[in-house]
């Protein structure tokens, strides 16, 4: 039972940092870092807590991406029902008084206030059985967790894995849509979020060697990936990418 569950999640992994998101594109231009990620203690709780509810967003986002829910619509409503209630919880915690490096954030109070109507329209859909539409709200708050630690200056490595994925589902699209030149132009951006990634130490709870050892998978996932979208056509294009999804969503579960 654990191990199937562990494949829902992590399809909903994927799933979730699938759509290029309106949130994550707010005209914030991501600087190429080298720099070891910085792990600030006064977001320590609020992020434990994003963590968990997160994953959970994640579990609910499998089940959109299978086109089914595990058991029932009325289970699956249910989960959407518990995500929304522990985001309520969280804006009730830290809206009005908001950890010490999200203090000065003109948009902070927003961020809740999206995330929500996010959530809202998810169930909504997902109520439908619009599960394909439910999938994309889903992955806008995703989107829209990450930009809100980039516009704070909070440095995740999660978050720069979410970049990377994104960076290089963007440049696929454009290979698959024979845009070759922008496709080349996104995967040398995606090139440097690599780099950048590869620079960050490993996040604290991992151990050290474990987490070099799924930054070599990465890599190398990565760089095959990478190589079929220079030199490959279009039907070497999608089995690369999706074996690069496949080791991006086993790393990204254990860091997020």
């Amino acid at each position: 039972m654990r191990i199937k569950m562990f494949f829902v999640i992590l399809i909903g992994v994927l799933a979730c940092t699938q759509t290029v998101f309106a949130a994550g594109t707010r005209g914030f231009q991501v600087e190429q870092k080298t720099s070891t990620i910085s792990q600030p203690s006064a977001v320590t709780v609020f992020a434990e807590e994003l963590s968990s509810l997160r994953k959970k967003i994640i579990a609910a986002c499998a089940q959109f991406q299978a086109g089914r829910p595990r058991e029932s619509r009325e289970q699956l409503l249910a989960e959407i029902d518990a995500i929304i209630a522990g985001w309520q919880a969280i804006t009730a915690a830290y809206q009005g008084t908001p950890p010490s490096e999200y203090a000065h954030d003109p948009s902070w109070q927003g961020y809740f206030a999206e995330a929500l109507d996010n959530f809202e329209l998810m169930r909504a859909k997902a109520e439908q059985g619009n599960y394909k539409r439910a999938t994309q709200f889903c992955g806008m708050n995703c989107g829209l967790f990450v930009t809100m630690n980039q516009v704070n200056g909070i440095d995740r490595f999660s978050d720069r894995m979410f970049l990377l994925r994104k960076q290089a589902k963007t440049a696929t699209d454009m290979a698959l849509a024979n845009n070759r030149n922008g496709a080349m132009m996104a995967l040398k951006q995606a090139d440097g979020l690599l780099v950048n990634l590869l620079a960050a130490g490993h996040p604290p709870g991992m151990d050290p060697e474990a987490f070099q050892a799924d930054l070599k998978r990465l890599e190398k996932a990565y760089q095959a990936f990478a190589a079929s979208l220079r030199t490959e056509g279009k039907d070497a294009i999608v089995p690369a990418f999706k074996e690069f999804l496949k080791i991006f969503g086993e790393i990204y579960l254990r860091v997020i």
